[in-house]
């Protein structure tokens, strides 16, 4: 949570409040001027990998970069054309904000006076600009504008979508092919899973069927689902799987070899043949329990009648009391093997009946162990029967619409680029769409590149293998540049992976060296966001080396830009929810008790603390006066139900509050509201429906009120009730409300 410019949070004191000149402590010396870094990595003849942290200004070194590539230099005259030009971002927010940039430089630099011209470009380059430059910053604006399409700033998929569309044949997809939106491609997979699910009905002696019926009585249908999305978002690790062993029966008997157990073994035969005379000890097992059961404490005759009856039984009983026999040996919580199998006066008696009964705890123990492999395998197996089956399906649907999904971008350009397409035979697809691609671009630039994937990586690499081959001399002007931090990486989003992210760095390094390249890499950690304590507090907690495990080798460190501002981190106390009180079970519930979840109790916390800074009128230093609602920011870890107690408490304070950045529109209930009435328009006669609308801020009914309109109807709707009920201002409303449905449009209702 970040309060304000003074008030960020630490435990303890140990980083003490900034704005008390007793306790403030010594700033460092100040660290190298921004804007060397920020030339060094906007270098236009330099293939750069910046490692920029958060708040470093790595959003003004892409758009630097990009106005120094269109601007002339001494190996291109000309300055390079803007359609050479391709930016990858990771969001359309990213890519408008950045066209956005430039857009607002160039158009600032066309009606520029000279002089303030002449200082900006010098901020640019770092040195006085050349007269060629001056008048090409001129005409810039104009030249980007004539460019078709404007500067190539996009996302990887709207990049990919436009490669599909320049060669549709050569990749062997529809010419006319759609690109589905998120919501479209969770509808579409929702009907092929229902399609999925009729086929395995409709005849219950396919494999399809079986696997439902094994995976429907393993798991929940919640956990099958989230199963099912995996496998359809990792599709093309599944078909590289199933093409290497072939199919699903290889794929299977891979796993089943890597886990050690032997494939298409039965659950029943292996309890079967764990329950025989010759699987255990039989004699010793008994003679052991028929001594705990005569000279043992409570604990070992209980033991022992359960070993002696189990022993009586036949193999075929025993098979089915299996669980209750490994009662007497094995925990029921985790199946860990009972620190005591015999008390100490069993052990004095007989030494040798503590190691017969750890031996048959070890032999259940394994038998414990290959039936949770067994099942694990067969579950894996029938999981991907249902996800094959699933991917087929939604594959169809897909065909049948001409549609793509986002992964279908990715993938179909892959193959494109990698020659492995199904196009045109008579053609190299991958080696002519290389040439003309080839040809178009220059330089390429790739932000948030912590979170690419290998396929992204992939299509990226591809697009630049050409810029490392044949002459050097040749190859200079072109230029690769990434930007990216392992700090800042979304690792469960899209399969990126900080392997693979170190990976390229290191393989561009080396092609581009072994090209006579110039390659630099830039680490960007000079901070214009946060103050020193606050950027003290993350690199002491990421100073421990198993702490920074997954972000590289290098030690994280930042430095503050600004200098001599305020700072405090303070850490609360974890606020932990009431326990509930234990009631006696026919105690009559007479009174109310009220228990508060820990989410409520730190939304209060912050509210009561923020009510505190407005009304002591606490001076923000950095702008000499009180501190106001809007100078306050609250960050979450995610958008939990905590958001909207956070909302709800600062409302009951009184305290002004911006709304959430981003709602589900249907779960609010105004909205909810509004649904309803629309509903009654279409079916005045769900009483349910109804009497929401009764309840809510468009009538406003009184619980009695309600109550007595609907009680004793005897087969009557509630909305026939109301048309006899008298009530003169609501039955016109809600017969307009029909009217309207019937004459106008959704839009228009």
């Amino acid at each position: 949570m970040s309060g304000k410019a003074s008030k960020q949070s630490m435990q303890n004191g140990a980083f003490e409040n900034a704005n008390n000149p007793e306790t403030r402590e010594p700033s460092p010396a100040r660290p190298i001027d921004p804007n060397v870094l920020q030339r060094r990595a906007s270098e236009p003849e330099t293939s750069v990998w910046v490692s920029a942290s958060a708040g470093t200004g790595k959003t003004k070194v892409l758009t630097d970069r990009v106005l120094r590539l269109l601007l002339p230099r001494e190996s291109s005259a000309a300055g390079t054309k803007a359609h050479k030009i391709l930016c990858l971002t990771f969001t359309k927010a990213g890519a408008s904000e950045m066209a956005l940039r430039i857009s607002q430089t160039l158009a600032r630099w066309a009606v520029m006076p000279e002089n303030h011209l002449h200082a900006a470009l010098h901020d640019l380059l770092g040195r006085e600009a050349q007269a060629a430059e001056i008048d090409a910053a001129r005409r810039l604006f104009a030249d980007v504008v004539d460019v078709p399409g404007g500067l190539k700033i996009m996302t990887i998929h709207a990049f990919c979508q436009s490669v599909l569309g320049r060669f549709p044949l050569e990749a062997g997809i529809n010419p006319h092919f759609t690109v589905l939106e998120d919501a479209q491609s969770r509808a579409l997979m929702n009907s092929a899973r229902s399609r999925m699910l009729e086929s395995a009905n409709a005849d219950k002696a396919t494999a399809l069927a079986g696997a439902l019926e094994h995976v429907a009585a393993t798991i929940t249908e919640e956990q099958c689902l989230a199963l099912l999305g995996d496998i359809a978002s990792e599709r093309r690790q599944l078909q590289r799987l199933l093409e290497q062993f072939f199919n699903l029966d290889g794929l299977y008997t891979n796993i089943c070899r890597h886990l050690g157990i032997t494939p298409g073994q039965n659950l029943q035969d292996i309890l079967h043949q764990a329950c025989t005379d010759t699987a255990f000890e039989k004699d010793a097992l008994k003679n052991a329990a028929a001594l705990m059961n005569t000279r043992g404490s409570a604990t070992d005759q209980a033991g022992a009648q359960a070993i002696l009856r189990w022993i009586e039984l036949d193999p075929q009983s025993r098979a089915r009391t299996f669980q209750d026999y490994q009662s007497a040996f094995l925990k029921k919580t985790d199946g860990g093997i009972k620190s005591r199998l015999a008390t100490k006066k069993i052990s004095e008696a007989d030494p040798a009946i503590p190691d017969i009964l750890n031996r048959e705890a070890l032999r259940l123990a394994d038998v414990n162990e290959t039936i949770k492999t067994v099942r694990s395998a067969q579950l894996t197996r029938d999981i991907l029967i249902l996800g094959q089956a699933l991917l087929e399906e939604y594959e169809n649907l897909k065909t049948r619409d001409g549609a793509l999904d986002f992964d279908d971008l990715i993938l179909h350009t892959l193959d494109l680029l990698s020659g492995g397409s199904m196009g045109l035979e008579a053609l190299d697809a991958g080696s002519w769409v290389h040439y003309k691609l080839d040809q178009g671009l220059e330089h390429i630039l790739v932000d948030e590149a912590q979170d690419t994937n290998p396929e992204q990586w992939q299509i990226i690499a591809a697009l630049c293998n050409e810029f490392f081959h044949g002459d050097p001399e040749n190859n200079t002007k072109r230029t690769v540049f990434t930007v990216g931090d392992e700090k800042q990486s979304i690792y469960s989003f899209q399969r990126a992976s900080p392997e693979e992210f170190a990976r390229m760095q290191k393989d561009f390094r080396t092609k581009i060296e072994a090209a006579r390249q110039r390659w630099d890499n830039v680490p960007m950690n000079i901070s214009f966001r946060s103050t020193h304590s606050v950027l003290r507090v993350v690199d002491a907690v990421f100073a421990a080396p198993h702490v920074r495990k997954g972000l590289g080798d290098l030690p994280v460190e930042h430095s503050a830009f600004r200098r001599g501002q305020a700072g405090l981190v303070e850490l609360w106390p974890v606020f932990e929810s009431d326990e509930p009180e234990e009631l006696e079970l026919w105690k009559p519930l007479t009174e109310s008790r009220e228990t508060q979840s820990g989410q409520k109790k730190l939304a209060v916390h912050i509210a009561a603390t923020i009510k505190a800074w407005l009304g002591s009128e606490e001076i923000l230093e950095s702008s000499g006066r009180p501190v106001r609602p809007g100078d306050i920011m609250i960050l979450v870890r995610t958008r939990s139900n905590l958001v909207t107690q956070i909302a709800r408490e600062l409302k009951n304070a009184n305290i002004p509050v911006s709304g959430l950045d981003r709602m589900i529109v249907t779960q609010e209930l105004a909205v909810q509201d509004l649904l309803a009435v629309a509903e009654f328009a279409l079916q005045p006669r769900d009483d349910l429906n109804l009497a929401c609308i009764l309840k809510s801020p468009f009538v406003d009914f009184s619980e009695d009120t309600l109550y007595e309109l609907a009680q004793g109807r005897e087969g009557q709707s509630l909305w026939e009730r109301i048309i006899h009920s008298g009530h003169n201002a609501l039955i016109p409303w809600l017969q307009g409300l029909q009217h309207h449905a019937r004459s106008h449009g959704p839009f228009s209702f």
